[in-house]
């Protein structure tokens, strides 16, 4: 006989909870925005010239960025980036060659109005560098479906941002945020869970591969983070959590059907 253990987690209610500051104000001065900008910094300048706070210049970049860029289902999975060939000739070194390279990327996106978590990441910085506002691309893991628990993946498969605002770092994935799917380019359903989300609830489906982007005072191991239950979008919205202390077990056969 073998034996198969699975870990049986309750959802119990939780005091944690997303706080964040009422922007609608912001979002309707946003939403009267035209449709397209011709470069980051005319995008950068309209946002300058309408907000004097920094929290309310990065919610106004995240608000049209997840309204107005639609994600790319044509090229996710392969190599292509949906964009013309970028050359860089004028560049001191390779680190300048990098951030040049990326800052073009980032133009594409705003222009073809099309992109995958990359082209949404690197926007948002671009962006947030041109108001003078400190901001990383944070590289990593994000989970998507439960078909292979337990597996650590070699490489990463997502990009989100850390924005400094209010004294703090903040994380925000604009990517999860715009809200269209595969049949439906062109629906928008946006939702703002991403925007400022407590460390402790995107650490539920995000592993940054630099840990301190975890934001945490106890990292996560990757081990951890792989072998947890996958969390979606409207269970980091509502304010409960997983009881990790309550446990359950089942006992089976070799090919028997165990249902849930």
């Amino acid at each position: 006989m073998k034996t198969y253990f699975i870990l049986f987690l309750f959802i119990v209610c939780s005091s944690f909870a997303i706080s964040q500051n009422n922007y609608i104000a912001v979002d309707k001065v946003v939403a009267t925005y035209p449709s397209s900008f011709q470069s980051v910094e005319e995008f950068a300048h309209r946002i300058e010239k309408d907000f004097t706070k920094d929290a309310d210049k990065v919610r106004a970049a995240y608000y049209w960025i997840a309204h107005h860029i639609q994600y790319n289902y044509k090229i996710l999975g392969t190599d292509q980036t949906g964009y013309p060939t970028i050359t860089i000739n004028d560049y001191r070194d390779e680190s300048d060659y990098r951030y040049k390279y990326k800052k073009v990327y980032a133009s594409y996106a705003l222009q073809y109005k099309a992109a995958v978590c990359e082209g949404y990441s690197q926007l948002l910085f671009y962006v947030c560098e041109e108001l003078g506002i400190k901001a990383t691309v944070v590289k990593g893991n994000a989970t998507t479906s439960s078909h292979r628990p337990g597996v650590i993946p070699k490489n990463t498969n997502h990009a989100w941002n850390a924005v400094f605002f209010n004294d703090t770092w903040n994380l925000i994935d604009v990517t999860w945020s715009t809200g269209n799917e595969r049949d439906k380019p062109t629906h928008v359903n946006f939702k703002d869970t991403y925007f400022c989300i407590a460390p402790e609830k995107m650490i539920l489906n995000h592993f940054p591969k630099d840990s301190r982007w975890q934001l945490l005072k106890t990292k996560m191991s990757k081990k951890t983070f792989f072998s947890q239950p996958t969390v979606y979008s409207p269970y980091l919205s509502i304010d409960i959590a997983l009881n990790k202390k309550i446990k359950g077990l089942i006992k089976g056969k070799i090919n028997d059907f165990i249902t849930l």
